[in-house]
């Protein structure tokens, strides 16, 4: 078993997804690569339950919410070549995480 992503809340359901484990390290991977360096308070509150195969995007702001949206697209935009890993872990953020961020209130769609 994998992790589970928490996203957030929309007006009638909680947002998350439980992905394999292969699935989940890829954007696990992805979230390091993306935020750990210049977002590390965003990074940590993501994490702070990763020992549980947890991720916790519900305590952002919507500032820092968007912030990540941003990081991870800039991240991916600037990426040279992806290799056919790093093009299945862009599908994976898109399909599986991004899909349910943008059903969050918090989402502001200036950031795409």
């Amino acid at each position: 078993m994998g992790a589970t992503f928490f996203v957030g809340h929309s007006k009638d359901k909680e947002l998350h997804v439980t992905l394999n484990r292969r699935a989940s390290d890829a954007i696990e991977i992805l979230l390091d690569e993306a935020l750990k360096e210049k977002f590390i308070n965003i990074y940590e509150s993501i994490t702070e339950m990763l020992v549980l195969d947890q991720l916790n995007f519900c305590d952002l702001s919507k500032t820092d919410f968007n912030c990540v949206i941003h990081a991870v697209k800039n991240y991916l935009d600037n990426r040279d070549n992806p290799t056919e890993g790093q093009v299945s872990q862009q599908h994976l953020w898109e399909a599986e995480i991004l899909s349910l961020m943008k059903q969050d209130e918090r989402y502001q769609s200036v950031c795409q």
